[in-house]
């Protein structure tokens, strides 16, 4: 039972839960194949000049003049254009399976980059054990239990669009807030928030929102506590607003609002986002979420908070401001009434758990400060968070585990393996439909690059859920892509 109090242990346990997780996600992605037709229309001159040329170089340059294109004449995210005409399928389309390999690996390693960055240059913990329980759990929560994860990790387009951006996104805060807290700015950190500051506002425009919303946060912070480098942030803070008008203000954006009709008022706006922030607040707060979260306080409370809070600041204004910053991020959908897809709700998802964290470690951080304010009563509160360290830990621990086993038998008796995205993709790995798929998928393949048009296709039944998001091989940018040849 000591061994449930030990750091080291936890550490090895959640890392090997994340792990073992993630083997049924790399293992489907094998059969995976191009999942959208956006994937073969911006990457079509890309796919050309690699047949025609097999120079990467080259394939740089045509990715250049594919975002160009489509920054001029559909949507101005930059950076994003940019990424889709690299698609894995342009060099071969075996290689497709690489684009959950790098989707994966960028949200983890970017998660993790923000949680030892914030524990180790702001809480003051070399020691790396803390951080990586902390964001092992979060990965695990975010992962498990995302809206769709055909668009979170198998489909290069939609989901490089979020998920690449918002990863980055974290790489931004995580040095901002190190640079506000310690009142400079290195040369390396500036390069960093700088070259990210150009992406993250070159992405999608709902995490350039809540990313200009923070920065800006930041600034004023700076502006009326550490105003030596009030001038260094506000060239953060103007930088990224450029990049971000110089997207959401591009002629492509302004083609592509223009097909849709009676924009919501920005009052009506504020009003449906905080309406939606309460819908999929509480759908999306279940109980493995709470179960996950109360498996973090322990960890949670390690952390000296209180000597970072705002000493007057209350409670109910603190979490109504993080509340706040996820209602922002419906904002931007719901201005130009776009319907919330998939690809969209999995980032919306996965800063909901973030908060929800944040908001943890606030709570406990002020319910620290008031045991720290009773010490003065003369009551040993430190002494008695200790003994129930030593005597209750390993049980809280032991419930916490019995708990998520028991959720997650009553998901498998109810047949609701999709709810876990690990559990969908092992069902389809073990029932065979990855393996039919991806042979339906090869034929028909093999049918366009003959020279047919679709017509011979045959049905595809029962798709894997986490890999088939849509019947669009008789799509015309699909069939042309199929079809390029190289040029004599």
């Amino acid at each position: 039972m000591k061994r449930l109090r030990s750091l080291s242990f936890w550490r090895i346990i959640v890392i090997a839960a994340l792990c073992l997780s993630l083997i049924p996600l790399l293992w489907i992605s094998f059969y995976n194949h191009t999942s959208g037709a956006d994937d073969c229309l911006l990457s079509m001159e890309t796919h050309q000049v690699w047949l025609d040329s097999h120079d990467v170089l080259q394939i740089i340059g045509a990715a250049a003049r594919t975002a160009y294109d489509y920054y001029l004449t559909w949507q101005g995210s930059y950076a994003a254009n940019f990424l889709f005409a690299l698609q894995p399928a342009v060099f071969d389309e075996n290689l497709y399976f690489l684009a959950t390999f790098v989707l994966i690996g960028v949200f983890l390693l970017c998660n993790g980059y923000f949680f030892r960055k914030i524990l180790r240059e702001i809480f003051h913990l070399s020691d790396n054990r803390l951080a990586d329980i902390i964001s092992g759990v979060v990965a695990l929560m975010s992962i498990q239990l995302m809206p769709s994860p055909v668009q979170g990790f198998f489909w290069w387009n939609g989901a490089a669009y979020y998920m690449i951006f918002y990863a980055l996104m974290l790489i931004y805060m995580a040095n901002l807030f190190v640079a506000a807290y310690q009142g400079r700015y290195t040369a390396k950190r500036m390069t960093v928030l700088l070259l990210t500051a150009f992406f993250v506002a070159g992405g999608n425009l709902v995490t350039g929102l809540v990313t200009a919303e923070i920065t800006a946060l930041i600034l004023l912070y700076t502006l009326c506590r550490k105003r030596a480098i009030a001038l260094q942030t506000g060239l953060v803070f103007l930088t990224f607003v450029v990049c971000f008008a110089l997207n959401a203000f591009a002629p492509g954006t302004e083609v592509r609002l223009s097909t849709r009709w009676n924009n919501l008022s920005p009052l009506q706006t504020v009003v449906q986002s905080y309406a939606s922030a309460i819908r999929y607040g509480s759908e999306w707060t279940e109980p493995i979420l709470i179960v996950g979260l109360l498996f973090l306080l322990p960890f949670l409370w390690r952390l000296p908070v209180e000597k970072l809070l705002p000493k007057k600041a209350p409670l109910a204004l603190m979490l109504f401001f993080l509340f706040s910053l996820f209602a922002s991020a419906f904002a931007p959908t719901l201005y130009v009434r776009y319907n919330d897809p998939g690809r969209i709700q999995n980032i919306r998802y996965f800063f909901w758990v973030f908060l929800c964290v944040v908001a943890a470690l606030t709570i406990i951080g002020i319910g620290k400060r008031m045991l720290h304010t009773s010490d003065q009563t003369g009551y040993d509160w430190q002494g008695l968070a200790h003994k129930i360290n030593v005597r209750y830990l390993p049980s809280y621990f032991v419930s916490i585990l019995l708990v998520l086993a028991l959720l997650g038998g009553y998901h498998m008796l109810i047949d609701n393996t999709n709810r876990f995205t690990s559990a969908a993709a092992l069902r389809s790995l073990y029932k065979g439909e990855a393996q039919r798929y991806d042979q339906d998928v090869e034929e028909r393949i093999q049918i366009l690059r003959a020279g047919g048009d679709g017509a011979e296709y045959s049905m595809i039944v029962d798709p894997p859920y986490v890999l088939f998001l849509d019947d669009i091989w008789k799509n015309q940018d699909v069939i042309a892509f199929y079809q390029q040849t190289p040029r004599k």
